[in-house]
């Protein structure tokens, strides 16, 4: 079963059994009369399918985009200025071998700080 956990400044808020991260849940409650626009990130498409799957059933989340590599994300951000990028830590590098999804987010808040993200922790297990 695969387990994640998420990540924000200073908290940590376990995902799992259908349930939306605490403070995705709180953003989209602040959107309620439109749809979040979230950009997906992950290196695994099973995951991808999994998380895709349980942010459309809350019918407040429109996933826009998805993207498998930190690069992808900061260009994909770029290009359709998401409202929320949710990025796995460990996918492959965006600044180099070795830079993982951790600077995608830092990237992606220094470019447009605008934009939320939201760092997904976690491996399959």
């Amino acid at each position: 079963m695969h387990r994640a956990m998420m990540s924000s400044v200073g908290s940590q808020k376990e995902v799992g059994n259908g349930s939306i991260p605490l403070r995705l849940r709180r953003f989209a409650e602040s959107h309620q009369s439109r749809p979040i626009r979230l950009l997906l990130v992950d290196d695994h498409v099973v995951v991808r399918a999994g998380l895709r799957s349980l942010l459309r059933s809350s019918g407040k989340i429109q996933v826009v985009r998805e993207a498998r590599r930190a690069a992808d994300a900061v260009r994909q951000a770029t290009a359709l200025h998401p409202n929320v990028v949710l990025i796995s830590v460990r996918v492959p590098g965006v600044l180099g071998p070795g830079v993982l999804g951790i600077e995608a987010c830092r990237e992606i808040r220094r470019r447009h700080p605008g934009i939320h993200t939201q760092r997904k922790e976690g491996e399959s297990g």
